[in-house]
């Protein structure tokens, strides 16, 4: 018989750790680092534009899933991923005032694709290392990412603090799983 993987979604705006905090613990506890493929995507566009286009972003989580459900084949006992189906869906509604069906699907899947979802609070220093939409516009994400995950009624716990902070918190809930 198999082992269980947990599957860890960690979710926030931009520049909340989410990265950062998905390479710690994948070090920690020596699984493979997912990082973001819209990360990926704004690094390698050399016509950077804002917002993404649409069908750029529905692409973008169907890859990210993609490499998440190739990647689970290799962990141990953890596979965390970075962003995915919530973010995009919420930045979605943002930019264009609705969000393809596809992807609101996806968004919601959520509570099932994953065994833990944790919301990176957005209370570390901005990070301007690559392009990225105004902090007004990534606290806007954020509210609405609460508010998607309360209005669908998907469990989450909030990381907040330092990276130091955030990983207690998360080993404080981990020890509690069954």
């Amino acid at each position: 018989m198999s082992k269980k993987i947990i599957k860890v979604n960690f979710t926030g705006t931009c520049s909340t750790g989410k990265s950062t905090i998905c390479d710690r613990l994948a070090q920690e506890y020596g699984e493979n680092s997912r990082l973001e493929i819209y990360r990926d995507y704004l690094l390698m566009t050399d016509e950077l534009e804002f917002p993404t286009p649409i069908h750029h972003v529905l692409k973008i989580t169907k890859r990210q899933e993609e490499l998440e459900n190739s990647l689970i084949k290799d962990c141990k006992n953890y596979l965390f991923c970075d962003s995915g189906a919530i973010l995009y869906y919420t930045i979605c509604l943002i930019w264009y005032g609705s969000a393809p069906d596809e992807l609101k699907t996806m968004a919601l899947n959520a509570k099932n694709r994953y065994d833990y979802i944790f919301v990176c609070n957005d209370n570390l220093p901005f990070d301007e290392s690559i392009p990225r939409p105004d902090i007004k516009h990534c606290q806007q994400v954020q509210s609405r990412i609460i508010d998607f995950l309360d209005d669908n009624k998907i469990p989450y716990s909030i990381l907040e603090g330092n990276i130091e902070e955030r990983v207690s918190r998360f080993k404080e809930i981990m020890s509690n799983h069954k």
